[in-house]
């Protein structure tokens, strides 16, 4: 509709609109009771997802500037308007973690629980830096940190803190693992080149992280020793159904892990006053931080530890029916028997490009996200499963377009 007012009142509402939009940012009015209503909407509807769809990912870049085009500027948008582009334009260029069809990389598989539960800490602004702050959060994060020593075997001892993922624990471990070799060597360690021995199969955050620093019943048995680590990680949002983003921290003794990464400051003097108190920003590399722990405290307190088990049980047990069904084939070749969720194997008579072409179509017809893989320099298949209700029907339509 074309606007007949006189040109001269256009700034002057425009103004208005401004101030009104300043005043909604951080109070309720009508604006934010709509936005409330449209958000937690849409929350709720991708929450009610069951199962999650796949979705696309990889979109040209030409097309997603076109659709976001003006929306950051110095005027302000309705937040139905933004809320439709995210919803038509950005959630379908992002492959959801969370599907079961999601099989490539390491999948996440958030509970119901865990995901509510980290709405309401989104919701609350709730931070997770020091006792002082926030004793009531950190106390439920270091109950489940104190769940994950025991099952390692650790010593009443352990503690730690939740970081963003694995190679933010990589690196703060490996920094205290650095400090303590060169107290030790004292001197004798001014100059000295550090050198830190690694499996083949290690994480690849684990070599970033060196370069930086410049230098569960039926499987447990095969951890045996862990209980003997001077640190810990394990990445709740992969195999404790935690969402992105959640790492477990743990030092076997955690005062020298803090002697490492106690950061020293005036207006930080008063978190440190009392010395019984556990502040995890003194047992990592960062200060601010989220209560990242407390959605998986929600959900194992809501569905028991039991269940968690059961799940993982069922990921563990998909992979191996998984890999009895590649053996049963005559153009497939199982790489190496699985120990856990994945599975690695090969077409029989494949070029890299064959395995490009098959990943490609199985994502563009949205029956599975399960991009190539490599093992010892050849380009393979690799089944990476998580989600315990992926089925195996699917498993057998993936490996049938590979005839």
């Amino acid at each position: 509709m074309a606007d007949y007012r006189p040109a001269r009142l256009r700034p002057r509402l425009r103004r208005r609109a401004r101030r009104l939009y300043l005043a909604a940012m951080h109070s309720v009015d009508p604006t934010t009771e709509s936005m409330i209503r449209s958000v937690l909407a849409y929350a709720e509807n991708r929450l009610r997802l069951d199962p999650v769809p796949l979705d696309h990912g990889s979109q040209d870049a030409a097309e997603l500037e076109a659709a976001l085009r003006g929306l950051l500027g110095p005027e302000p948008h309705h937040p139905d308007q933004v809320l439709g582009v995210y919803a038509s334009v950005m959630a379908p260029a992002v492959i959801s973690a969370d599907s079961p069809r999601f099989l490539g990389f390491i999948p996440a598989a958030p509970t119901k629980a865990a995901l509510l539960f980290d709405m309401l800490i989104s919701c609350a602004s709730i931070q997770g830096i020091s006792w002082l702050e926030a004793a009531g959060a950190i106390h439920a994060e270091n109950q489940v940190l104190r769940l994950i020593a025991d099952q390692a075997g650790m010593p009443a001892s352990a503690g730690g803190c939740f970081v963003s993922g694995g190679s933010a624990g990589n690196l703060s471990a490996l920094v205290v693992a650095r400090e303590v070799a060169k107290r030790k060597a004292g001197s004798a360690a001014i100059g000295r080149r550090w050198r830190v021995a690694v499996s083949e199969d290690a994480h690849s955050s684990i070599v970033n992280a060196l370069r930086i620093c410049e230098m569960d019943p039926r499987v447990r048995a095969r951890y045996d020793g862990v209980e003997h680590a001077d640190s810990f990680i394990l990445d709740p949002h992969k195999w404790l159904f935690a969402p992105f983003d959640c790492a477990a921290l743990l030092y076997r003794d955690p005062s020298i892990a803090k002697s490492v990464h106690k950061q020293d400051a005036s207006y930080l003097d008063v978190i440190h006053d009392n010395p019984g108190e556990w502040n995890p920003a003194d047992y990592a590399y960062h200060l601010t931080r989220r209560a990242r722990g407390l959605p998986l405290w929600f959900s194992l307190a809501v569905y028991g530890i039991n269940a968690y088990a059961e799940a993982i049980e069922a990921a563990i047990g998909l992979a191996r029916e998984t890999a009895a069904e590649i053996k049963a084939r005559d153009n497939l070749e199982l790489i190496r028997e699985p120990e856990l969720g994945v599975v690695l194997f090969r077409r029989r008579g494949w070029a890299p490009a064959r395995y490009t072409r098959w990943a490609d179509r199985l994502l563009q017809d949205q029956v599975a996200f399960i991009p190539p893989s490599a093992w010892e320099g050849e380009t393979v298949a690799r089944f990476a499963f998580l989600h315990p209700h992926t089925p195996m029907d699917l498993v057998r339509e993936i490996l049938d377009r590979m005839d």
